[in-house]
């Protein structure tokens, strides 16, 4: 190889100064590249703070509950820097749950609409009741209504069996619903034909109504026509349509009812209540709405009659309509409260006979029951005690006047002759209303009413009843004792010997029994709702859905459910046998049980496994979990830790905590339950009585999640111990509480024990005051009780009853398909508002959190 040394030398003094050439531009290129880039640097930079802002805007909007202004606010910041994968996470998520809260507004308020028109319809059928009756149409109407159209509807399980049965079970309730369509169809074409000849405002709407009917009906009916149940998707699938289409039907069919209702007033003030929780703001002022003040008028009118015609089951109907309708403002409580006492001594001690009475429709228990072992000596030791412990003075004078209602009720009520011989006797029993309106009078005239004085007065009335009508004495005793302790206030009464047990037993949160949930209709066998997990019931193969026709060999149809749950349980390590009927067996069989310790489990997850346990975590991905609390009894702690220890182990980065229609329980076991999520020291609730020593109670000790994100659900249903916990976790900042306004239970309430145990006394002796001095407790006409959530979402009844049902399947034991389960979890998920708002608030402050770190 041969070099040319001098070109060689050529190119390299070009090179040089090529390179030399280069060395004196750079420096002014350089700075001129440096101040480009650093330009570009400070504009990406103001990008991204400006990005950044909107962001934490936006994040903030959402933690407050608006979530529409926080989605703009999150698109803004998206749009400046759409390669922020935060960002983009959040306005995905905000936007799913801006337009589901969309569609629940929508519903919500197509729902308020129907309510409306629903009130209108029922006092316009109200209003042409007398030309019906004057034209013999009011009972045939009712009945073809009834006979054609609700039997056959009512004679088949609904379309929530369909994934349940076999393929040739579900063939057969295809065939049966389709036939019960076409009786359905034929029913509503007899019923219309009733008012062929009437051209009344009344019938055009009856006939729109009818029509609706028919038109449901034919969805219905094409529906099942065109399943395929040898197809399991389509199976599911189809379950989800025949159901929204059922829920349509029975509205349809209920609107019907009510139009040849033979009380429409009932039915509209029905209506009023649900049209009141479904109304907002923008539909205009509540009580200048037209259909508000007309139903208020009818709704009084109603009353007052059923009072003058001593039809005190009508009475009680309207009155607490009423009371419901305003808002519970105390307007009508005392009315209310005469009505109510009317309607127990119907219920206790009346012949039965009347249709009207829910007490005997329910099959609540007999009056013999009620007051066996119950005796005077304990009204006695009970009115020596409320001056000791009441939370507040007690007015002894209105209690003795509650006291001698009560009797004076009982004594003047004639369908308690059907209990009482004796009150058959007009003399005798004049003689005895007497005396009462004597001693009535005494009271009055008295300057001062003490304690002692109410004894005389107890004693004074069992001699006047021993010497005129004679009514037994436990009797006596038992009203005069519910009625005295009526005016103190809704939550202090008389427990009963009869009624001790099941008191502990529910306080204790165990029992001996078998371990199974249970419903019934009237004049229906019993049902399983689901075996509660490691019980005999659950052991011995025990499904949801079996029919229950004996227990120990005795019919369980004509037997109220009280009366059956004692059957059912009793002492541990005895033997009970239920007959049992299944779907898909030609013959009942029986089976034998051994009673055991039952333990009622209060913490729930998200998840329930093969095993009936649950599985706390909802997003396995994002790492929320869900735990939901039933009520607070001894084992609550123990459970909720055991609960918080299976998450530790799963990733838990967050947590839903739901309280709704948690009644309450212990009050230790509520503090503990908060101890949990609170560092120590954290003052939990405090009590405060007139006689009683006022007490604080704080976390003892570090709890097992005390600084993840935490929301809170609550709704009014959660009361006493709930609004506790849930208070107590929003004063300290805790967590964010989700839902509605709680119930404002906020009175404590002590058992004192009566004549060596034997009876109790439930007495309100102080009220609750959560960490920052606020009273739970709500009083009528308060406009502040409970606790109120920092983001309220309302969620409509008819929402709510379709999400309770979709819980209420995912929650049973039994053996179902993985993908089936997962299915209705989402739809558990899809369909409840509330807890998609906790959701979405959590992961929103995982990725505020993780932007932050990034």
């Amino acid at each position: 190889m041969s070099v040319n040394r001098n070109g060689f030398h050529i190119r390299l003094v070009y090179l040089v100064v090529a390179v030399l050439s280069v060395a004196l531009i750079a420096p002014i290129s350089a700075a001129q590249g440096n101040n480009a880039t650093e330009a570009n640097n400070n504009e990406e930079d103001s990008q991204r703070l400006d990005a950044g802002r909107y962001w934490r805007e936006g994040v903030e909007l959402a933690l407050g509950g608006d979530f529409a202004s926080a989605l703009e606010e999150v698109r803004k910041a998206a749009e400046i820097d759409p390669d922020d994968e935060y960002i983009a996470a959040g306005e995905a998520e905000l936007d799913k749950y801006v337009s589901q809260w969309d569609r629940f507004e929508r519903e919500r308020k197509e729902q308020y609409d129907e309510a409306t028109k629903s009130v209108r319809r029922a006092m316009l059928a109200q209003s042409y009741r007398p030309e019906l009756l004057e034209a013999e149409l009011a009972e045939p109407l009712r009945e073809r209504t009834e006979e054609g159209i609700f039997e056959p509807y009512n004679s088949v399980d609904g379309a929530s069996m369909l994934n349940e049965l076999s393929e040739d079970s579900a063939e057969e309730l295809k065939e049966r619903i389709i036939e019960a369509t076409e009786k359905m169809s034929a029913g509503v074409d007899r019923t219309v034909s009733l008012l062929n000849d009437d051209d009344s405002e009344y019938a055009e709407e009856f006939r729109e109504v009818a029509e609706q009917v028919s038109h449901y009906i034919r969805v219905y009916r094409n529906g099942w026509e065109g399943v395929r149940l040898d197809d399991e998707r389509q199976r599911s699938m189809a379950e989800d349509v025949l159901t929204e289409i059922e829920d349509k039907l029975t509205d349809a069919m209920a609107s019907l009812e009510m139009m040849a209702d033979e009380k429409p007033w009932r039915s509209a003030l029905s209506k009023g209540i649900q049209a009141r929780e479904l109304h907002r703001e923008e539909n205009g002022e509540l009580t200048a709405q037209d259909w508000y003040k007309e139903l208020t008028a009818l709704g009084e009118e109603r009353a007052a009659k059923a009072v003058e015609e001593a039809e005190w089951y009508d009475a009680a109907a309207a009155y607490s309509g009423l009371e419901e309708l305003t808002g519970e403002t105390g307007e009508y409580e005392q009315q209310v409260r005469e009505a109510r006492r009317h309607v127990r001594v119907l219920g206790l001690y009346g012949d039965g006979d009347d249709d009207d009475n829910p007490s005997q429709r329910s099959g609540n228990r007999s009056w013999e029951e009620l007051v066996e072992g119950a005796d005077a000596e304990m009204v006695r030791q009970a009115i020596q005690h409320l001056d000791h412990y009441y939370v507040t003075s007690v007015n002894h004078r209105e209690l003795a006047e509650g006291a001698l209602m009560a009797i004076r009720v009982l004594a003047e009520t004639p369908q308690a002759t059907a209990s009482f011989d004796s009150l058959a006797d007009e003399d005798n029993r004049d003689k005895f209303v007497a005396a009462l309106e004597s001693l009535q009078r005494n009271l009055v005239r008295k300057d001062h009413f003490e304690s002692w004085d109410l004894l005389v007065l107890l004693n004074m009335v069992l001699r006047e009843s021993q010497r005129t009508v004679d009514l037994p004495p436990e009797v006596v005793s038992v009203e005069f004792a519910d009625g005295m302790l009526n005016e103190l206030d809704r939550f202090s009464s008389m427990i009963w010997p009869h009624d001790v047990a099941d008191f502990e037993r529910h306080t204790r949160g165990h029992f001996f029994g078998v371990g199974i949930q249970i419903t019934k209709d009237i004049g229906e066998p019993l049902e399983v709702v689901t075996p509660l997990p490691g019980t005999p019931a659950y052991n011995a193969g025990i499904r949801p859905g079996d029919v229950i026709l004996e227990v120990d060999g005795r019919r369980t149809e004509d037997q109220n459910i009280d009366s059956l749950v004692r059957s059912i349980m009793g002492e541990e390590g005895t033997k009970v046998v239920l007959t049992i009927e299944r779907p898909g067996r030609a013959q009942p069989f029986d089976v034998e049980l051994i009673r055991e310790k039952i333990t009622i489990q209060t913490v729930k997850g998200w998840r329930r496994q093969e095993d009936g346990e649950y599985d706390y975590l909802m997003d396995t991905d994002k790492g929320v979990g869900y735990i939901r609390c039933s009520q607070f009894s001894e084992q609550t702690r123990e459970e909720l830790s055991e609960a918080l220890e299976h998450l530790s182990g799963k990733e838990l980065n967050a947590l839903v905590l739901d309280l709704r229609w948690n009644a309450g329980g212990l009050l230790g076991a509520a503090v503990e339950f908060a101890d949990e999520f609170l560092s120590q020291n954290r003052r939990i609730v405090s009590t405060q009585g007139r006689q009683v020593r006022s007490e604080e109670r704080s976390a003892s000790s570090d709890g097992l999640y005390l600084n993840g994100p935490l929301v809170v659900l609550v709704n009014d249903a959660s009361a006493s111990a709930a609004e506790i916990v849930s208070g107590a976790l929003q004063d300290w900042d805790r967590a964010i509480v989700v839902g509605q306004r709680t119930y404002g239970k906020g009175s404590v309430q002590n058992v004192i024990r009566l004549r060596q145990n034997r009876a109790m006394l439930k007495l309100t002796t102080a009220y609750y005051y959560l960490p920052h001095g606020r009273l739970l407790h709500r009083a009528n006409g308060d406009d502040e009780w409970g606790v109120d959530p920092d983001i309220g979402v309302r969620m409509t009844p008819q929402q709510v009853r379709r999400w309770l049902e979709i819980r209420r399947q995912t929650d049973l034991v039994h053996e179902v398909d993985p993908q089936e389960l997962t299915r209705n979890l989402q739809k558990k998920y899809e369909s409840d508002l509330q807890l998609q708002t906790a959701v979405v608030l959590l992961k929103l402050m995982q990725l505020d959190e993780a932007r932050s770190a990034a």
